[in-house]
């Protein structure tokens, strides 16, 4: 973990910077309030924080997340990382995202405190990391995603690369399956 910051910092060395400034370009233009990355490999929390780190270093003003299985492999070292968070990313989404989500963009819009919001953690303004409730989907809340009005004209990659959901939440969290 710590020799991530070698690569995000070392210009000779982050192949992902050439290849992802054109997108952070046309991804400003777009205005967004907040930019998620979900980050499934370890190849990809490299890229998602270079990724981050352009958007701020260009003037992105809006909220940064990650969330996505490689989180949990990283998190005891992301909860003692104060400059992760001051540098590059706003929140950090545990687990199932659709109730962190949903809460969260209540809290940006001033309907919510960020204390409420369930699985997240943050920088408070006194500089702390905070790890809030977690709060997990039932059973009969899972849903299928549905793509109708995504536009896959705007995809970064050639082909679009959608997920498969073969099972999903366990509650005791204890298997290394996924």
């Amino acid at each position: 973990y710590k020799d991530r910051a070698y690569f995000i910092n070392d210009s000779t060395i982050s192949t992902y910077k050439n290849f992802l400034n054109p997108f952070i370009d046309d991804i400003l233009k777009e205005n967004y309030d907040y930019i998620g990355f979900s980050v499934n490999g370890d190849s990809q929390f490299i890229s998602s924080l270079i990724a981050a780190k352009l958007l701020k270093e260009k003037g992105y003003k809006g909220k940064i997340g990650f969330g996505g299985t490689n989180v949990f492999n990283d998190l005891k070292v992301i909860k003692e990382d104060k400059l992760l968070f001051q540098k590059y990313i706003d929140i950090v989404v545990l687990g199932q995202g659709e109730y962190s989500y949903e809460e969260y963009f209540e809290f940006l819009s001033g309907k919510r405190n960020i204390k409420d919001v369930c699985n997240i953690i943050y920088l408070d303004n006194n500089e702390n990391i905070i790890v809030n409730k977690e709060k997990y989907l039932s059973v009969k809340d899972y849903c299928i995603p549905c793509y109708d009005d995504y536009d896959f004209s705007e995809y970064m990659l050639p082909e679009p690369i959608l997920p498969i959901r073969a099972s999903y939440g366990c509650y005791w969290g204890k298997c290394t399956f996924c």
